[in-house]
């Protein structure tokens, strides 16, 4: 016959396991759901000394809008993000 302590282990076991399990399953939901969730816009900022600065805001939603499409409206789950950053560093005039 099992001791009382050795119940109370293994209740905790398996308590810990459940509260685990659905954390983890919160989490994935909640993630899944902002995926879904269409982009509603989005904001280009261009860092550096003016004078020196070869690319404009125009430039890069050009680049962003021919490697995506349309960005805006667009799930977020469609987004390829390292396709968008590989084709915004193949420009020349961007350094990352």
């Amino acid at each position: 016959m099992p001791s009382g302590s050795r119940m109370i282990r293994g209740f905790l076991l398996v308590f810990w396991i459940a509260l685990s399990v659905g954390a983890l399953s919160l989490l994935i939901s909640a993630m899944e759901t902002k995926n879904a969730k269409p982009c509603q816009g989005f904001q280009v900022t261009i860092k550096g000394d003016r004078n020196g600065v070869f690319v404009d805001e125009r430039e890069v939603l050009k680049i962003l809008n021919g490697i995506n499409g349309v960005i805006k409206g667009k799930p977020m789950k469609e987004f390829d993000l390292l396709k968008m950053e590989d084709g915004l560093e193949s420009n020349p005039w961007i350094e990352n």
